[in-house]
């Protein structure tokens, strides 16, 4: 869409097929350090000089599960670069940061877009970024927003007022199990050795190897 900084893309909303099979992609590893989202400005639905301005990171499975939730949603979404790293590893490993936050906002014209001085960050990169200094280089507030991407529709209808469930994080089996399909890959050399060996211990006992009881 044309935006007095120039054009800005468009993301989807909503569930594809297409972002399902990149975000399992990325969590079997396949491209995993390589995948980025180009860092910019970007609009979800028909957002104007009013919509709230989301900062995310530029790692594919956060963005592909940022817009599916904003589904209904008028926003403007700016992408910065972490390096293609999630958004709390990049706080930690100093990606995310104030300044790359405050280059982003600048090189985005974000101050000829939108007529609010407010950027909404996620929760998450709080240890990367210090507000004040957003304040102090860019004249734009930084708030932090949810945790999760699911409750940023909610936390936008109640006038950016996160209830205190949105601040914690509980990190369930399931995504539990979504990090160890990705310690899976990155160690699968490991694990091949690794199977036949414990193969071949599982069938040893009296009468020294039984292939049944190797395969129990």
């Amino acid at each position: 869409m044309r935006t007095p900084a120039g054009l800005v893309p468009r993301l989807a909303t909503g569930a594809d097929w297409r972002g399902r099979v990149e975000n399992l992609a990325l969590l079997l590893g396949h491209r995993r350090g390589t995948a980025r989202i180009p860092p910019g400005l970007y609009a979800v639905g028909r957002p104007d000089a009013d919509s709230p301005v989301l900062v995310t990171c530029n790692y594919p499975l956060t963005a592909n599960v940022m817009r599916r939730r904003l589904g209904g949603v008028d926003a403007w979404v700016l992408v910065i670069e972490t390096l293609g790293v999630n958004v709390w590893c990049a706080a930690g490993k100093g990606t995310f940061s104030t300044e790359e936050v405050a280059a982003r906002i600048a090189s985005a014209g974000l101050d000829k877009v939108v007529s609010h001085r407010k950027v909404i960050l996620p929760q998450l990169a709080a240890p990367g970024v210090a507000a004040r200094e957003i304040k102090r280089l860019t004249g734009f507030e930084a708030v932090f927003g949810p945790i999760r991407a699911a409750d940023l529709p909610a936390y936008l209808q109640a006038g950016m007022r996160a209830e205190p469930h949105m601040r914690r994080e509980t990190f369930p089996l399931s995504e539990r199990l979504a990090v160890a399909l990705v310690e899976v890959h990155n160690n699968r050399a490991t694990f091949l050795w690794a199977l036949p060996i414990l193969f071949l211990l599982g069938g040893l006992g009296p009468g020294v190897f039984s292939l049944s009881r190797a395969a129990e």
